[in-house]
């Protein structure tokens, strides 16, 4: 079988758009205070990946995945929800 895309190089709005049809995306929230019973989370932004959410806080992707289905918040300020 022949592959036609192979050695094929895409551009980053191309990957990106790729991405989002092929998967969810992950919104990042940041606890305002820690500890706090009523803390307020303040939106970060909106990834659509775990790695792009892993490049963004300098962790590793499968960390971000592993806080995503457990739901915990991660270091005590960061929340991840599926969007």
């Amino acid at each position: 079988m022949r592959q036609k895309a192979t050695g094929r190089v895409y551009s980053k709005e191309s990957k990106l758009l790729m991405a989002s049809k092929k998967g969810f995306s992950i919104d990042v929230y940041e606890i305002v205070t820690p500890g706090d019973i009523n803390s307020e989370l303040r939106f970060l932004g909106n990834f659509v990946s775990a790695r792009r959410v892993g490049m963004f806080l300098g962790i590793s992707h499968s960390t971000v995945i592993r806080y995503l289905n457990s739901k915990e918040i991660f270091n005590n300020k960061y929340k991840f929800v599926i969007n």
